[in-house]
């Protein structure tokens, strides 16, 4: 089946956060986002398309990214720009308006998400199919009480259920993306007395599966694993400590998972956050991509 492979970069946010600075991006990040580039267009073989704005445009222009894309999209995002919405808080919403504007179907990625080898035929089955699901705890759990308390405008929330990762988004369905658009906008135009972490993540991935499920979709994912939220290991792995009692793990089998799609990739996902602290973790993740764009390129960028 023929789709695209998109990718987004959305400024609005880091102007929000960065007031009277200049647009940038850190140079091991811009390595991560063009080896995800490339192996995009490696291994899967379809048009990998780019949704950004003026600024994001120039800046990929000058550190010679935007040439690596089959097209580019800048009006979506430079339209939304001119929204009100408080961008440094609904820091996502920029991929949540591109993911209800694309042309099904279409595979999102993040700019941290290398895939290694091609999808299966089977994936074009499915309505959706994602990253991983996620049990949330701590800032990112939300109550039926909670969402009361904060007039959250949607009706297919769902407190008990487990919430798909949108790093990886495969989209085939209308009727999901038009439902998923129109939640996500009442919830981020809506005003609210503060935009905690539960309720940024509700009106990303949380919307998502709820209207996944109500609507009955055919979902998949690609591990038969769930993330864990607030676990002990994501504090105790740089220490050389004992597993305490009861010690909570980051990932946690769950054999109930279905329709799990096999694919191979590499998330740098909470390796960039060890990456910006840790010089020598950075240069051992930085030798491994520059390996990966000598094979793309024959020549290493950083």
């Amino acid at each position: 089946m023929k789709y695209k492979v998109i990718f987004v970069n959305w400024t609005a946010p880091f102007f929000k956060k960065n007031k009277d600075k200049k647009y940038s991006i850190p140079d091991y990040e811009l390595l991560i986002n063009k080896v995800a580039i490339l192996n995009a267009k490696k291994y899967l073989q379809v048009t990998v398309k780019l949704y950004t704005d003026t600024v994001g445009y120039e800046y990929y222009k000058q550190n010679k990214l935007i040439e690596l894309f089959d097209e580019v999209d800048i009006d979506v995002l430079n339209d939304y720009n001119k929204n009100t919405l408080e961008a440094g808080k609904w820091w996502t919403s920029g991929k949540s308006i591109v993911i209800g504007k694309e042309e099904p179907p279409f595979l999102f990625l993040d700019n941290d998400f290398i895939v290694r080898s091609n999808l299966p035929e089977t994936i074009h089955k499915y309505d959706l199919v994602h990253t991983h699901w996620e049990l949330h705890r701590g800032n990112y759990y939300v109550s039926e009480k909670t969402l009361a308390d904060y007039k959250v405008p949607i009706t297919n929330f769902n407190e008990r259920m487990l919430m798909p990762n949108t790093s990886f988004v495969y989209l085939s369905n209308k009727d999901l993306q038009k439902e998923y658009l129109e939640n996500h906008l009442k919830v981020v135009e809506q005003q609210y007395k503060d935009i905690p972490e539960w309720l940024w993540l509700l009106s990303d991935q949380g919307i998502l599966g709820y209207c996944a499920r109500e609507l009955n979709m055919k979902v998949g994912c690609l591990e038969k694993k769930a993330y864990l939220a607030y676990s002990e290991q994501q504090v105790l792995w740089l220490k050389d400590v004992e597993k305490p009692c009861g010690f909570t793990p980051m990932w946690i089998g769950v054999d109930q998972i279905v329709n799990n799609i096999k694919i191979n990739y590499w998330h740098i996902w909470l390796d960039k956050h060890l990456m910006a602290v840790n010089t020598t973790f950075r240069t051992t993740i930085t030798e491994e991509l520059n390996k990966i764009l000598k094979l793309h390129e024959n020549k290493i960028l950083l």
